[in-house]
């Protein structure tokens, strides 16, 4: 049986019989140079062998092609010829310099090859960190400009209707539609601005998950309900599968919203008018699997291992028709992870839709064990006539929120510095104070601390508006006395919910949520 030698074998050999063949061609060399020299430099021909292996093959090549060469000079080139021995002090030294010589070229031979090899694998990572560089870079500007498009957008419908609001011709239903124009756009605006937020708190490890049992069957449903309008507008067709019973996990039910309402508000995006989405709920013996799948315009092969990445997305037309960051997928995926769940694509290619696997650990878990805490919060009754000091530096925030505030039938005092802010307090009988946290000379905060030592607004509720709402933003905010924390822009009815939580008059303070 022929036993063909690996090409590790060979590479591992390779140098040895270079260094054979270079002593023997070193030999030859010193041969046709006898008549020339004599007996005289009989090893120093040699080195040149001996330094091409050690570069090539590194240490132990090198002591080959040394000792090789130290038996062959010996034999055929110092006196007694032909005879393998050393007889005089002279040629003792000659023998003794070069085995020393050799043994230092092998060396330091070693350490090049060595050098190179890392020098090697230095330029290899450098070359794959420019690469990374260029991808990041060019995804970079591939992000800024989708987010420009995804700004311009609402931006645009929201100048134009604040256009027509200043010509004051229209209907009443016309103003009414110019509203909910202003309304849907700044929703889309803020979901913008949130799911920016989300990936960057889950990439960085610090969103928290608030894990209780969760009916997924519900959390299906609440998900439909937000995306319900964009099916429908494109005339989509939705075939949900349930399975019977209720479905639990251990999860967060609002992260799991997101989730499914990512999965099927992209499963619309990407379909065309008319096509079918299929929603399908598994119930496994240790899991269960949630799977949305349409027949949109499909996912090529090569994007397929990228499709959870961050600021990725297929190639779209100039128009960017179909919106979005490329953070929706990236954000399901890390919110899975956190559940200890897993998200699986697949797409026959383009225009042959995709089919996205959400699997999550299945929880035993009866309705009944979930306590008082599942049941749905009572709907609290819009607050009386209340008075109420707006304070922000930003006039046109301050002004619009006052003036919802006053078509809500509350007496409103605007505001728009601290020390003013201060002055208003001490003259007037307040109900609420809603401050801006950041105001240029002194923080809402420190102003929220200020206002509440006074003994006349003991009862006041007091509400905090900033741009910043992640968890550590809250905390100061609790922290420095705030009734509640709202993002800017402010919901209405967030800040109706937040203001009914004090009635005029209550003299016990209530704990509501933050």
């Amino acid at each position: 049986m022929l036993i063909r030698p690996t090409s590790s074998f060979a590479t591992r050999v390779a140098p040895y019989l270079l260094a054979l063949i270079g002593v023997l061609a070193a030999a030859a060399v010193r041969f046709q140079m006898g008549p020339v020299v004599g007996g005289t430099i009989p090893v120093v021909i040699f080195t040149v062998p001996v330094i091409l292996v050690a570069l090539y093959g590194g240490f132990a090549p090198g002591i080959f092609a040394t000792l090789c060469s130290a038996l062959i000079s010996d034999y055929l080139f110092i006196e007694p010829v032909q005879q393998l021995g050393l007889e005089t002090p002279a040629s003792m030294v000659v023998m003794s310099s070069f085995l020393v010589i050799g043994v230092t070229i092998s060396y330091f031979g070693h350490r090049v090859k060595a050098l190179q090899v890392r020098l090697a694998e230095q330029a290899g990572k450098l070359a794959e960190a420019n690469r990374e560089l260029e991808e990041g870079s060019r995804r970079k500007d591939e992000f800024l400009a989708m987010l420009a498009h995804e700004l311009r957008n609402p931006l645009a419908g929201i100048s134009t209707a604040a256009e027509l609001l200043k010509l004051g011709r229209g209907t009443q239903e016309r103003v009414a539609q110019t509203g909910e124009v202003i309304g849907r756009q700044v929703r889309h605006m803020t979901k913008l601005v949130d799911d920016l937020l989300d990936v960057s708190r889950v990439t960085r490890g610090l969103v928290m998950i608030d894990k209780k049992p969760v009916d997924l069957k519900e959390a299906l449903h609440g998900a439909i309900e937000q995306v319900r309008t964009s099916i429908a507008s494109k005339r989509q067709a939705l075939d949900v599968r349930l399975p019977d019973g209720e479905v639990y996990v251990c999860g967060d039910r609002i992260r799991l919203t997101q989730v499914i309402s990512n999965l099927v508000g992209n499963a619309s995006k990407y379909s065309p008018e008319g096509r079918a989405i299929d929603i399908e709920l598994r119930v496994l013996p240790a899991r269960v699997e949630l799977e949305v799948a349409d027949e949109g315009q499909g996912i090529e092969a090569g994007l397929l291992p990228h499709v959870f990445d961050l600021f990725v997305q297929a190639e779209r037309t100039p128009d960017r028709s179909q919106g979005g960051l490329g953070i929706g997928l990236a954000l399901v995926k890390r919110i899975v992870e956190l559940h200890g769940g897993s998200v699986a694509v697949h797409s026959g290619g383009r225009g042959c839709g995709s089919r996205f696997t959400i699997g999550l650990p299945r929880l035993e878990q009866s309705r009944s064990s979930e306590g008082p805490a599942a049941a749905m919060p009572a709907v609290r009754p819009a607050p009386p006539a209340m008075r109420i000091l707006v304070v922000d530096d930003n006039r046109d925030a301050a002004d619009t929120v006052a003036l919802l505030l006053d078509a809500a039938g509350h007496t409103v005092f605007v505001e728009y510095d601290a020390k003013a802010a201060l002055a208003r307090a001490a003259a007037e009988r307040l109900d609420a104070v809603i401050l801006d946290i950041g105001l240029p000379e002194q923080d809402g905060r420190e102003l929220c601390r200020i206002l509440k030592a006074s003994a006349h607004l003991a009862d006041a509720v007091f509400i905090a508006l900033s741009g910043y709402g992640q968890e550590q933003d809250l905390q100061r905010s609790r922290e420095a006395g705030f009734d509640r924390h709202l993002v800017k822009p402010v919901d209405i009815g967030e800040l109706m919910q937040a203001l009914a939580a004090r009635p005029p008059g209550m003299r016990a303070r209530r704990q509501g949520a933050f």
